[in-house]
């Protein structure tokens, strides 16, 4: 959870909130010591975040799910929160395989539905796309492993064509004068999976992986 949040680039408290995000509500320390340590900001955003936690979520109509979202929203207050229990999610899904298998169909479902559009609207694209693809993995494996497969295959001749494009981008934003940054990277395999569902074509007729 750390690691995930340093890669967000939070601040000191945000990590350390991140580290005893379920000490309270696991009963390991009392808010009294949390104090003692860590100070009232620290403890006033872990007993925020128990608190959301402790929401029971029930999958149901689009309407209801996006009150759900707003629910979250708005009792974090704080948007470290948010970042919290992202990073907090995120690891649970990476180490979802320890699970019962109903629990990781519900745990990726609740990620889908809350957590990936969440991290969408921070703006944060990378957190967002492995959140889905690894939900999808749990939720519709064989599906998953056959796009990996058939995706991965191509994986170095996509890698040397997007760095050709961005060398040739760069050269042209020099040639004009103009300061930017140029950065490339493949289609998420969720992404690819529901274009695929929506439009009703196969992967071959998909082209833009990259």
């Amino acid at each position: 959870i750390a690691s995930i949040l340093i890669r967000l680039k939070v601040d000191e408290t945000t990590l350390i909130v991140g580290i005893l995000y379920d000490s309270l509500s696991s009963g390991q320390v009392s808010k009294e010591e949390l104090l003692a340590a860590f100070g009232e900001e620290v403890v006033t955003l872990v007993e925020t975040g128990s608190k959301i936690s402790s929401i029971p979520y029930r999958q149901s109509n689009q309407q209801q799910v996006e009150n759900f979202r707003k629910m979250f929203v708005s009792m974090a207050r704080d948007l470290r929160v948010i970042l919290v229990y992202l990073a907090v999610r995120l690891n649970a899904m990476r180490n979802i395989g320890y699970r019962q298998e109903q629990e990781q169909i519900n745990c990726a479902r609740e990620t889908l539905e809350i957590y990936a559009p969440l991290a969408n609207r921070l703006g944060i694209s990378w957190l967002k796309g492995e959140l889905e693809d690894l939900s999808l993995q749990v939720l519709e494996p064989e599906e998953y492993d056959a796009l990996a497969r058939r995706i991965t295959a191509h994986k170095k001749e996509r890698g040397e064509y997007v760095e050709k494009v961005r060398k040739q981008i760069c050269h042209l934003l020099a040639q004009n004068n103009l300061q930017g940054n140029v950065t490339g990277r493949f289609k998420h395999f969720y992404s690819v999976y529901r274009k695929m569902q929506r439009t009703g074509v196969g992967l071959e007729q998909i082209y833009d992986l990259t």
